[in-house]
């Protein structure tokens, strides 16, 4: 099909839970795609809720605006069976792509949920896994997470008594691709960093970033007089682990910035000041704060796990991974205390330019098209 073909074609994104890094993707990309988007969305909260009644709204939503579209992207965040089969009436040329930020599969419960313990922790999981099933392709933000959603998906069939259609994790395997997901680089020379070591904390404010080892860490290594300072971005939630709170005020002779920013400039200037960013996330998909840092300057230490090597090479950057708490402490102390660790990662995350992201998003939506 030629490309004025495909200039008539009409694309929506439907953003159940449209806020945060799920709103900066989907607007992120509709800036740099190739094709004119409609959004269709819903407030990034209840995400429970999002997941059981999104579509019933997000459809209705697509049958008031009088719009047939042939092009539909969503996440991970709904339940496109249940949007399908309410839209495809009206649309039934449309073909759906499924962008996996995260999954319920494999994500680490909070300790403050109950659903665990009443037996009601396989239902989110179950509906991501239906979502891909009936998706025309699906797209995951990592190669990590495209594997752990295949293999949750295998453990979760399994435990079901019978008749479990094993095969259909193969099909959802052989219809998905990975593309991360997109940043601004910079494009004009940088402040000079601080001179003083300056640590980054730019993730939400959540229990599975592992606050404590982060907290813990750097009390224990202002303990032993080493000189740092610290910058604490993010945005917080409903419940911010205590760890914040009381880390906050022991280390507020080392803070430069506490607090979330709303302006995208000022959180660039805050993070280009950085110098050092020490990730000791337990749970991370791809990890956009992490790419971010490290593409404005910020010397990494990651867990050797999750997305975090796909960014970097471990092998090549050995000095950048560590396996458990005490090589994390240790190699942190190396990092802030040895020149020998003041390496420029920023050109390593070129692969992950808006541009270069928009381009393979839209090759893969209109994959089928183009067929």
């Amino acid at each position: 099909m030629m490309s004025q073909d495909l200039e008539r074609l009409k694309y929506a994104i439907v953003s159940p839970f449209h806020g945060g890094s799920h709103a900066y993707w989907a607007n992120g990309y509709i800036q740099h795609s190739a094709y004119d988007w409609d959004t269709y969305s819903l407030p990034d909260k209840y995400w429970k809720w999002r997941m059981y009644g999104a579509s019933i709204h997000l459809a209705d939503q697509l049958a008031s605006s009088g719009m047939i579209y042939d092009k539909i992207l969503t996440t991970d965040m709904l339940d496109l069976a249940l949007l399908k089969s309410l839209n495809t009436s009206m649309m039934p040329s449309a073909t759906y792509t499924l962008y996996m930020h995260e999954n319920q599969l494999v994500y680490p419960w909070s300790p403050t949920d109950r659903d665990p313990s009443l037996g009601r922790d396989h239902h989110y999981g179950f509906t991501n896994y239906t979502s891909a099933l009936v998706a025309d392709h699906c797209i995951f933000n990592s190669e990590y997470h495209r594997q752990s959603f295949i293999n949750g998906a295998e453990k979760l069939l399994q435990k079901m008594p019978d008749y479990r259609s094993m095969e259909t994790v193969k099909s959802i395997a052989d219809k998905s691709s990975v593309i991360g997901i997109g940043i601004d680089l910079p494009r004009l020379p940088l402040k000079p960093k601080s001179s003083t070591p300056r640590i980054l904390w730019n993730h939400r404010w959540e229990y599975d970033k592992n606050p404590k080892l982060f907290f813990d860490t750097l009390l224990a290594i202002k303990e032993q007089g080493i000189q740092f300072e610290l910058v604490i971005l993010g945005s917080k939630t409903s419940i911010i682990p205590s760890e914040f709170k009381d880390s906050i005020e022991k280390l507020k002779d080392n803070i430069a910035h506490v607090g979330y920013v709303e302006s995208r400039s000022d959180y660039h200037n805050l993070i280009a000041s950085c110098t050092h960013l020490p990730v000791t996330s337990n749970q991370d998909f791809f990890g956009i704060s992490t790419v971010e840092g490290i593409a404005y300057g910020c010397i990494p230490l990651l867990p050797n796990r999750l997305a975090f090597a796909e960014h970097i090479d471990p092998e090549a950057y050995v000095g950048c991974f560590y396996t458990d708490d005490q090589e994390f402490r240790e190699k942190l102390i190396i990092q802030l205390t040895s020149k020998s660790y003041d390496q420029d990662f920023s050109q390593e995350m070129q692969k992950y330019e808006w541009s270069t992201i928009a381009k393979s998003m839209d090759e893969i939506i209109n994959h089928s098209t183009i067929d």
